[in-house]
């Protein structure tokens, strides 16, 4: 039969409504029935989660809306559900398979409902470095690690794609945010919960990405051991490590203060305020210093642009909560985090050994400036930095790299990638503004103007927080979610007559406009 014949039968059968809700029930079953297999073949409790899969499954490919809801509730639910060793070649984790089967429910009712898939220049950005990421397993150094960072990549790809095309009402922009935000605060209260009151043996630095202390959310951690003589406890909650769980804390922040700003109710302003408050704490118990630092200028940011209007009230009640709370942050929080001498290169060996990383990787530029050594490769700087001991303690030995985006992502993939990555990232930023500028056009004071000014500080923000570490290397989702509803938010400037005030952008107007 040609394939042609086959298309139009397929569209007059999934275009009235009972035949999208068989097709959504069908593939839904078919999904979730191999999520409940998969999962019963971990462990029983993961069985029983499968089986409760499967029926939000069903729910998940009938409603699309809910399954972008059920996305954006994952994102911060990185390692509970790892279903894969850390190590292995080809890792599975729960949060991933909800990510696969949203974006297979997408595509159902983009073909049931025929809307245009929605493209930006940065997706051809990102899909053009995800390209020369995977081809640099040619000559990469360690294939296996750059296999698994290639998958890295891929869904990072993915997950754009997927929100400019699930996202095309803002009412849902909103609410994923909400449940981005409230899964954020459950996250911390389960790292606050076993950093006080949880078992005393915490697992060490090698054991945070074996799948059978997936449970466990605080480490002991060694990598100030010389500096301090012992090892200090860090939360890295449902994360793969610390530095990672206070990061993800800290990009909630401009979007709990865009709420507690744009909320009339008290009851729920008051339930923002503490949701605020306990993704501060979250963040001091994450015994990262750059994230307490990018945590204080956020709140500048937020200050300087207006999201946080200060009134003598507001001073007065954050100097009281400060002073309230800073009896309450544990010693080893202010031996490693709040101790000035742990800012120097002479008190620090995390301090002083990255300029040793960043000498030597300014060394493999110069040798493979066009097509770098390979993503995913954390052994060969480890090889040329010996008089340090230095790097995160894995299954697999030591792991490090230069611990600087800017210079890292130039290593790996060459000046090529290296500017297709980065054009990417510039490209979704200069659509915030642009947007924030429309905005700001037709009403000083509307909601989507403060939105794109919470999703600027954030964007920027994490950006900023590459200087000392791979930013962009890490399972950022909230990043990448934000950097889609900014795409979204600059395609809705484009309408002749946007609604301020709750404003619903039809696919294809939305398709037409990007």
């Amino acid at each position: 039969m040609p394939t042609r014949v086959i298309s139009e039968r397929f569209r007059s059968t999934v275009s009235t409504q009972w035949g999208r809700a068989a097709l959504s029930l069908g593939v839904g079953l078919g999904g979730g029935g191999g999520l409940a297999v998969l999962s019963s073949q971990a462990s029983p409790w993961l069985g029983v989660g499968g089986i409760v899969g499967l029926v939000a499954c069903v729910a998940l490919f009938l409603w699309p809306s809910f399954a972008f809801l059920l996305v954006g509730m994952s994102l911060p639910i990185e390692r509970l559900g790892r279903l894969t060793e850390d190590s292995q070649t080809l890792t599975l984790s729960m949060s991933r398979v909800v990510g696969l089967l949203a974006l297979a429910a997408l595509v159902v009712h983009m073909l049931a409902r025929r809307w245009k898939v929605v493209v930006t220049p940065a997706l051809f950005f990102y899909a053009g470095y995800t390209m020369m990421a995977a081809f640099t397993i040619v000559w990469a150094h360690y294939p296996d690690d750059t296999m698994r960072d290639v998958q890295r990549i891929l869904g990072n790809l993915l997950f754009y794609f997927y929100v400019i095309n699930a996202l095309r009402e803002y009412s849902l922009a909103k609410a994923v945010l909400i449940v981005w935000l409230a899964a954020s605060v459950g996250c911390a209260l389960y790292g606050m919960y076993d950093y006080h009151f949880g078992v005393d043996d915490k697992v060490e630095e090698n054991q945070m990405g074996l799948v059978s202390d997936r449970d466990q959310s605080v480490v002991n951690d060694d990598s100030e051991t010389r500096a301090l003589g012992v090892k200090v406890r860090r939360v890295f909650g449902t994360t793969s490590h610390p530095t990672l769980y206070g990061l993800n804390l800290c990009m909630t922040l401009p979007f709990f203060v865009f709420f507690l700003r744009q909320e009339r109710k008290a009851i729920v302003k008051l339930l923002y305020f503490v949701g605020l408050i306990i993704a501060f704490y979250g963040i001091f118990l994450s015994n990262t210093r750059a994230v307490m630092l990018l945590a204080a200028g956020s709140i500048i940011a937020i200050v300087l642009t207006g999201l946080w209007k200060l009134t003598p009230v507001t001073i007065l009640g954050a100097l009281v909560l400060t002073g309230c709370v800073l009896p309450l942050i544990p010693r080893d929080v202010y031996m490693r985090s709040l101790s000035p001498e742990m800012y120097t290169t002479e008190g620090s060996g995390s301090f002083r050994v990255r300029f040793k990383f960043w000498d030597k990787s300014f060394e493999l530029i110069k040798q493979n400036w066009l097509t770098g050594i390979g993503v995913g490769d954390q052994t060969t700087i480890v090889n040329m930095v010996t008089d340090e001991l230095a790097g995160r303690i894995t299954p697999q030995g030591v792991k490090a790299s230069a611990h600087n985006e800017f210079i890292w992502s130039m290593v790996e993939v060459g000046i090529f990638g290296w500017l297709l990555h980065w054009s990417f990232v510039v490209w979704v930023v200069r659509a915030a503004h642009r947007a924030g500028a429309h905005y700001k056009r037709i009403a000083r004071d509307c909601e989507q103007y403060w939105l794109c000014i919470a999703i600027q500080i954030m964007l920027i923000g994490v950006i900023l927080f590459g200087v000392q570490t791979e930013v962009f290397h890490l399972p950022l989702k909230g990043w990448w979610l934000c950097a889609g509803m900014a795409s979204f938010l600059y395609a809705t400037t484009k309408q002749r007559s946007p609604q301020v005030a709750n404003e619903v952008v039809s696919p294809s107007v939305y398709a037409e406009a990007v």
